[in-house]
């Protein structure tokens, strides 16, 4: 069985360990939400109105490439058909499943996370408009790659920040646990110094007002207590003793002298039958 020092050791680590994870998980996310925010917003931004510049791309059926160009354009008309589209797709088209087409229709601006669109994942921002009372939609995408390696250098850095946190407090603790449990070690063993012919003895204070000097001026109070009981106690007795020795005392030498008077001796006369009583 675990001693209390252990386990009180064990329960500090793990509340440590388990305030740690939740405060990891709280700034990865927040991370995680403010870096795709902003790859989301300049998605946005660059999807009606800003120019987008068109590179060619080599001839071919290739899958979508950002080498030379980090955005990918397309216009859809509500049915989902292609109407224009930057050259940088190639034979490739950006998805425009039913589902999306309803949430055009609705008029909703509708963000995507493309995992294995192109050879590099991928997020997309679908832009209802209107254009000569026609219902379009613009959509943009852009490459994830720079995000995930800036998630991965945080996970990396949080993880390595929470074990360093993790043996910087779990090593203050065992430190300041040892510490505690020395005095208590100190207390302990003066406590079982102290016995019936040392109730004079106090224990050692270590000069604080905390748990542990209010622990040990207790223990002092409580051997004062046991002082004056076993003092009490020891006083009756002594008394006790007085008194029945005395008496004790007249009662021997009363036998004493009792035993030692002369005493006088009858002699003993045999008794004679006569004939007479023996012929009957």
């Amino acid at each position: 069985m675990l001693s209390f020092r252990r386990r009180l050791a064990l329960v500090h680590l793990g509340v440590i360990v388990l305030v740690l994870a939740l405060a990891g998980f709280a700034g990865y996310w927040s991370l995680y939400r403010a870096v795709h925010g902003q790859l989301d917003a300049a998605l946005l931004a660059e999807s009606p109105s800003q120019p987008i510049a068109i590179h060619e791309v080599p001839a071919g059926p290739v899958p979508p490439s950002f080498a030379r160009l980090d955005r990918l354009l397309q216009v859809i008309a509500a049915d989902g058909r292609v109407l224009a589209q930057s050259t940088n797709l190639g034979a490739a088209r950006l998805p425009a499943p039913p589902a999306l087409l309803e949430h055009m229709a609705a008029g909703e601006t509708v963000f995507e996370t493309l995992p294995r669109f192109g050879e590099e994942p991928t997020r997309m921002v679908s832009v209802p408009v209107r254009v000569s009372g026609s219902r379009l939609a613009i959509q943009v995408a852009g490459s994830l790659d720079d995000v995930n390696h800036v998630m991965k250098s945080a996970s990396l850095l949080f993880i390595g920040m929470g074990l360093a946190l993790i043996l910087a407090v779990g090593a203050a603790g065992a430190v300041l646990t040892r510490r505690v449990f020395r005095t208590i070690d100190g207390i302990v063993r003066q406590a079982r110094h102290i016995g019936e012919a040392s109730l004079s003895e106090r224990l050692q204070h270590p000069g604080s007002q905390d748990e542990m000097g209010r622990l040990v001026s207790t223990l002092n109070e409580m051997l004062d207590r046991l002082e004056q009981s076993f003092e009490i106690q020891r006083r009756f007795t002594s008394d006790a003793s007085h008194e029945l020795r005395s008496p004790l005392s007249r009662l021997r030498t009363e036998l004493e002298v009792t035993l030692r008077r002369p005493r006088g001796i009858r002699p003993v006369i045999p008794s004679v039958r006569r004939p007479m009583d023996c012929a009957r």
